[in-house]
């Protein structure tokens, strides 16, 4: 999420404001993430993560991104340590 702030905004380890929005977004992202969990799941992460950059690019900057907010992961046989329906993007497939 930090990159993709830096990027938007052609933020440098120099910058003032930049590079306070990439690291404030970066420090949602992990908040968000911590907050919904754990063990390990690369696409839980991933999902919140762009769920993030959706609210805060749209806060800072008035944008609206197409966000998908009804993603649904089919990734839980894939991953022992999936956390299932405590997951909020997990579908029960009988799995």
């Amino acid at each position: 999420m930090g990159i993709f702030i830096s990027i938007i905004t052609g933020a440098t380890p120099l910058s003032t404001k930049d590079w306070r929005l990439s690291n404030l977004a970066t420090g949602r992202s992990l908040i968000t993430i911590a907050e919904n969990g754990g063990p390990r799941c690369c696409k839980r992460n991933s999902f919140l993560a762009i769920h993030e950059a959706g609210e805060f690019v749209k806060e800072q900057f008035g944008v609206t991104l197409p966000v998908n907010s009804t993603v649904k992961c089919e990734f839980a046989s894939l991953n022992k340590q999936c956390i299932k329906e405590k997951c909020r993007f997990y579908v029960n497939k009988g799995i």
